[in-house]
């Protein structure tokens, strides 16, 4: 099953609603879990948000752990907390299987320890690696956001901390991140400088083994599509990862404009594209 979490609800005020999308043989089922038996408990729960980063860490003590960074609330404050889901309860709680569900709570709140606190970021992107949560995204501060550094969460120790980079990163950290597991490296989707010009999105990979830095490198790409259907730079669009098959998609958004940032009028697109990195 997938699951969905907050966003703005149909008087565009910020939610907390938990949902699940149970795909079968004949379509999907869509279920709504805040007025279930497991909310009748209620649980620690994240505040309602929208605008906020997800990402899932498969593997973690034996289930799945779906976690939440982020987003703005309904005064539009920029938050800069992380819950994590714990999928196997609900999973068992819901009847999608008979595991067992141990775990007494249904979300945690993962308070940091250590004296580094994250920054609220506007668009936050998030990715799990190794046992640890890369944020992105520009911060929310006076001051821009300070280039070559990223923030990272350890999930075990519950510690932030800031590690270096070297190389060129994406434009303004405004990016959709995924990981490449087996690498050991992270590729970041970005908009494009107003000042460049190129066929695609940009792309970048972040080495994150690399000593006493992590490294950022440029993707070079080449186009094995139909000529008269090349992508283009595109904006607020939607991207996902096959991580073992090293697989990137990219589907929809809006044509990147020359001055408007978020591409308002622009042509709205329908296409998908995928780069592959194996």
């Amino acid at each position: 099953f997938a699951v969905v979490f907050g966003g703005l609800n149909n008087h565009r005020q910020a939610s907390d609603a938990l949902n699940t999308i149970t795909f079968t043989s004949k379509g999907f089922d869509w279920s709504d879990h805040n007025n279930s038996t497991v909310v009748q408990q209620r649980q620690p729960w994240p505040g309602a948000r929208y605008g906020h980063a997800m990402c899932l860490c498969g593997g973690v003590e034996d289930y799945d752990q779906v976690v939440v960074f982020g987003g703005y609330d309904n005064t539009s404050k920029p938050m800069a907390d992380l819950w994590v889901l714990n999928t196997k309860f609900l999973a068992s709680a819901c009847g999608y299987n008979d595991s067992g569900g141990e775990a007494s709570t249904l979300w945690t709140k993962a308070d940091p320890k250590g004296c580094i606190r994250p920054k609220p970021r506007k668009n936050p992107s998030i990715a799990h690696l190794d046992g640890k949560i890369f944020s992105f995204g520009r911060t929310m501060t006076i001051r821009p956001h300070r280039r070559g550094e990223v923030e990272l969460f350890d999930l075990k120790s519950r510690i932030w901390s800031r590690r270096a980079t070297c190389g060129e990163e994406p434009f303004e950290q405004n990016c959709q991140v995924h990981p490449l597991d087996g690498a050991m490296k992270l590729v970041a989707v970005s908009k494009r400088e107003p000042s460049e010009c190129g066929l695609f999105n940009r792309l970048d990979v972040l080495d994150v083994r690399t000593e006493p830095m992590m490294t950022w490198s440029r993707v070079s790409l080449e186009w094995f599509g139909d000529y008269t259907m090349i992508p283009g730079t595109r904006v607020c669009f939607s991207s996902a990862m096959d991580s073992s098959a090293g697989l990137l998609y990219i589907f929809g958004g809006r044509q990147q404009g020359n001055s408007d940032d978020e591409g308002e009028g622009a042509e709205l697109l329908s296409t998908l594209i995928v780069a592959n990195f194996s």
